[in-house]
């Protein structure tokens, strides 16, 4: 497994890279949210550089209220020129994968993942152009989000080519089977977000909140492939390395 981290809130790209260099870890996720409109300074391009220099990867976490389910083509044909605005953006490092989340449900009654689905696979061929995994990520179930029943995600994975970022807390509130869906989709889960809460989003601990991870690192490492990422989604730094270290000592125990 390889341990990557969440870009943290307040931090520019050369402190989270800083960061990154200094703790040893493979690379990190970069949320677009927390800079929707691209603004770069000349330190952080420096300092994406240095993360190429060094053979590190990045992963490109889009913004959760992007309209990606849209079924209307003006606000769609703006999604794909987002997207690959975004790409340009860092077309010159090591893009890992990029994560969507699938907001705007105009379906008030019902909802009808045709529209995602034919969305999803317009976006694909964007990515896969440019040589880029595109993930999708489940939600919890506290919001209005398609993508937190499995049945659902189970539809959407059989008719796309997308890969799955398994957030667990989220899995959690939805009460899944965490051993029966990694099971089915194996060799479709490319990340895996770690945090933990009680009830809401508040991304504590993975020793604070109702996910066991003593359970659920050995249901991941029976059914998933080696090169799993686990991107931990904590802040600020400290809590980072305070999770790096508890994860470390499970995945001790389980080995």
């Amino acid at each position: 497994m390889k341990l990557w981290f969440a870009s943290q809130l307040n931090n520019t790209i050369s402190e989270d890279v800083e960061f990154l260099l200094e703790n040893y870890f493979d690379a990190y996720s970069y949320d677009i949210w927390q800079n929707p409109i691209l603004s770069f300074s000349k330190e952080d391009y420096q300092s994406l550089n240095k993360l190429k220099e060094n053979n590190k990867n990045i992963l490109l976490h889009m913004p959760f209220f992007l309209p990606t389910n849209t079924s209307i083509p003006e606000i769609f044909d703006w999604v794909k020129k987002y997207v690959i605005r975004v790409i340009k953006s860092f077309k010159n490092y090591k893009i890992h994968s990029i994560t969507f989340h699938t907001w705007y449900v105009e379906q008030i009654i019902k909802f009808d993942p045709t529209t995602l689905i034919k969305n999803l696979n317009k976006l694909n061929e964007i990515c896969k152009i440019n040589w880029i995994q595109l993930n999708i990520e489940n939600d919890d179930k506290n919001n209005d989000y398609p993508l937190r029943k499995d049945k659902i995600i189970t539809q959407v994975l059989n008719s796309t080519n997308a890969s799955f970022t398994y957030d667990i807390w989220h899995w959690e509130t939805a009460k899944i089977n965490h051993t029966d869906f990694i099971k089915i989709h194996e060799d479709r889960i490319s990340v895996y977000h770690v945090h933990n809460n009680f009830g809401e989003d508040t991304h504590d601990s993975i020793d604070s909140g109702s996910a066991d991870y003593s359970k659920i690192l050995p249901i991941i490492e029976d059914y998933t492939k080696d090169d799993i990422v686990l991107i931990l989604e904590h802040f600020p730094y400290s809590k980072i390395l305070y999770n790096k270290n508890k994860l470390n000592d499970l995945l001790d125990k389980i080995n």
